[in-house]
């Protein structure tokens, strides 16, 4: 996931795992059903194609779709949604996975998780997320994430958002959680730990915490463990790279809505305490190969845009990564190409009401492709298999 620069809504070892969980928000690799873990033999075998979920504009009352491109072909296929199943995808489309056989996408004003074959794009299941958590805590499904053959999905819910967990074969709601405020990344381990990991937005207000969530455990009131870090405001994406667990900030807003303090910080405790350092200057960010980050930091009404690397030591700036509005971002795990969603402009200002564009960028900066997506461009996933 990707976070979109204009967005408004705005204990020790538990961090110091391997480098092979760097599974996160920026992507989720799909495997066969039947052996659904991500393990750390499992290598990307093929990446062929890039999907990009359009919100639309509530404003303007345009429904969002989804967008694929296809790496053999270079064709691209806006509204796929709607042209394999005749219907619009609905309002706000905000995330997107890819895992075993099939694509899972949020929509969070309909309130519903669409199931679909990750091929065809025809749809398999609608799910509504208010009915399997209730009318309260199911509303506004935003982020997901997927590991042993289950779905997980995050709502802005009442007071406190929630966490659900839902089988992949039966796409019917297993266990639940309530969590912080507004939470939206997710991610998690299976292979040690098995917890799962939150980032609590708390809709910008400036309050924003971090969940872990022990599957282990039995009882659903005794898995939540929830805290706050100094220097975290508004978390949107969590990472863990190198042992090391990350966040992306979208940070605070000044009275002249200048948006301050974002970044890609680093947790780390002590004594009980926890603190969130910048490391990068980010806004949206993707990791590959569970080590090096790509940033893109635009905070709002800031000026420039920048484009990094981070390594965990040192940040490199990307020279030749370039869009009009950055929108979201992801990097391809296969090839490590990076892709970048932006707003076109129309009279120099960023148009949510027009198709966007994605750019395709190799690791080093240099221009791959580029392709029309549609309009507000949230998150770019991958239709991958693992083998």
């Amino acid at each position: 996931m990707v976070i979109h620069k204009h967005y408004k809504y705005m204990r020790k070892n538990l961090f110091k795992w391997s480098l092979i969980f760097a599974v996160a928000l920026t992507f989720t690799a799909c495997k066969d059903e039947v052996d659904p873990v991500w393990e750390p033999t499992d290598t990307v075998w093929s990446s062929d194609g890039a999907f990009v979920v359009g919100s639309g504009s509530n404003y303007s009352g345009i429904d969002g779709d989804l967008t694929y491109f296809d790496y053999a072909t270079s064709k691209t296929t806006l509204k796929a949604f709607q042209g394999a199943n005749g219907k619009s995808l609905g309002s706000n489309p905000n995330a997107g996975i890819c895992y075993g056989s099939k694509v899972y996408l949020a929509v969070t004003e309909e309130n519903v998780i669409e199931v679909l074959d990750k091929n065809t794009f025809k749809e398999l299941a609608e799910i509504k997320t208010t009915d399997q958590l209730g009318e309260t805590q199911g509303v506004k499904p935003r982020q997901l994430f997927a590991m042993n053959g289950k779905v997980y999905y995050t709502t802005y819910g009442g007071i406190n958002g929630s966490v659900a967990e839902m089988d992949t074969t039966s796409y019917t709601l297993t266990r639940s959680w309530t969590v912080g405020s507004y939470p939206e990344g997710i991610t998690g381990t299976s292979a040690s730990g098995n917890k799962l990991f939150v980032a609590n937005s708390d809709y910008g207000k400036g309050n924003g915490t971090l969940s872990i969530i022990n599957l282990d455990a039995t009882k659903t009131t005794s898995a939540v463990s929830t805290f706050s870090a100094t220097g975290l405001k508004n978390p949107m994406q969590v990472f863990i790279a190198n042992g090391d667990y990350y966040v992306v900030d979208l940070g605070s807003y000044t009275s002249d809505y200048k948006q301050i303090n974002t970044g890609l910080k680093k947790i780390t405790e002590a004594n009980g305490t926890y603190k969130a350092d910048s490391v990068a200057p980010a806004t949206m960010a993707a990791l590959y190969n569970g080590s090096t980050f790509c940033t893109v930091s635009a905070p709002y009404g800031m000026g420039d845009v920048s484009y990094n690397l981070y390594d965990g030591k040192k940040v490199t700036p990307l020279t030749g990564v370039s869009v009009d509005s950055p929108a979201a971002m992801n990097i391809d795990p296969k090839t490590g190409n990076i892709f970048i969603a932006s707003y076109s402009l129309v009279g120099g200002w960023p148009s949510y009401t027009t198709n966007g564009y994605v750019r395709e960028f190799s690791l080093d900066g240099k221009p791959v492709a580029q392709f029309d997506c549609g309009i507000a461009p949230s998150c770019i996933f991958f239709k991958t298999s693992l083998k």
